[in-house]
């Protein structure tokens, strides 16, 4: 039998490095953190202590520019019996939850060091429909707003380290004002999708909300993405990205959403067509599977020009890389 390790070292040499020289092999860790020692720089993942040095890149769902300090526990206060790097409806921060740590692993002495952090209090999903609706403010984050997804609470996370973004339709900013989300209004109720982590008051909090209604932000052409990632494979990169585009038009004729999407990255540029979505043809659908001489980049730009020559603004977007 072929074991995992005999695997895992035979893909290290297939991506060029021979094994029976080098002092390092990549590693990864995915699980459960139970420590972060800021002074000493270490996280335990696993049950796996790895130091983290200085420098390395530390980043949650909505928050890519964090440090050490602000995924560990904090400081104890005795008086309230709280942590000070307590996240709303949790009673710790970042411990507890996991980890997707990409590491590098001393084949001499078994040391392993982590190269890049994504933290998350916890990835709890919930797929339903909009069961309580009265939102006074376009975020729904007034005292007394109530949104509700398969009679869970859903609630915004404040925390600048998870802070929640915007709700979506399609990629695109909505207005939970609209009446058209309230479960009284509608006959068929309306889908949402919700990612985030369960609180010990019961809401979750949402790091993605995504809803079929509600009243679009922007009166303006715009595109979107709902997907990108990438695969650094031979030094080159393997794309898949998608999304969507928008053109409300002018005068009340909605624009065309047929037109050439144009991605920018670091190492140059990835080309699409935008078509009609069957189902919904106010909604232009794209994709990009593209292999390209160029690495992955974890940033980009997209923009999209219409056939009618409507030209949106640049959208800025992460990709996830493998």
């Amino acid at each position: 039998m072929v074991s995992f390790l005999t695997l895992a070292l035979t893909g290290i040499v297939f991506m060029g490095l021979n094994t029976s020289t080098a002092q390092a092999f990549p590693g990864f860790l995915e699980g459960p953190i139970t420590d972060v020692d800021v002074a000493g720089r270490t996280m335990t993942v696993n049950g796996v202590t790895a130091d983290v040095p200085l420098g390395t890149p530390i980043a949650s769902p909505t928050n890519s520019n964090l440090t050490l300090g602000d995924i560990s526990k904090g400081t104890f206060d005795e008086a309230t019996g709280e942590w000070s790097g307590a996240l709303p409806g949790r009673p710790t921060g970042f411990e507890g939850g996991t980890c997707l740590c990409t590491t590098e692993v001393d084949e001499l002495t078994g040391a392993v060091t982590i190269t890049d952090v994504m933290a998350e209090p916890a990835e709890n999903v919930l797929i339903a429909t909009v069961t309580a609706h009265n939102c006074t403010t376009t975020d729904c984050s007034a005292e007394g707003d109530v949104l509700e997804v398969g009679g869970t609470p859903v609630a915004r996370n404040t925390d600048d380290r998870l802070l929640s973004p915007s709700a979506t339709n399609g990629g695109f900013d909505i207005n939970l004002m609209g009446s058209d989300l309230d479960p009284a209004n509608n006959p068929t109720k309306v889908p949402a999708a919700v990612e985030g982590y369960m609180g010990e008051d019961g809401a979750i909090y949402f790091y993605v909300l995504e809803i079929e209604g509600g009243n679009l932000m922007n009166p303006l052409a715009e595109i979107s993405v709902t997907r990108a990632r990438c695969r650094n494979k031979n030094g080159g990169g393997q794309w898949r990205v998608e999304g969507n585009v928008r053109n409300p038009g002018t005068g009340g004729v909605a624009g065309d959403v047929t037109g050439t999407v144009t991605l920018t990255v670091a190492g140059g540029t990835l080309t699409a067509q935008a078509t009609a979505d069957p189902i919904d043809p106010s909604i232009g659908i794209w994709s990009v599977r593209q292999d390209t001489a160029f690495s992955c980049t974890e940033t980009g730009s997209a923009q999209f020009v219409a056939n009618d020559t409507t030209t949106t603004a640049p959208t800025a977007f992460g990709v996830d890389v493998r």
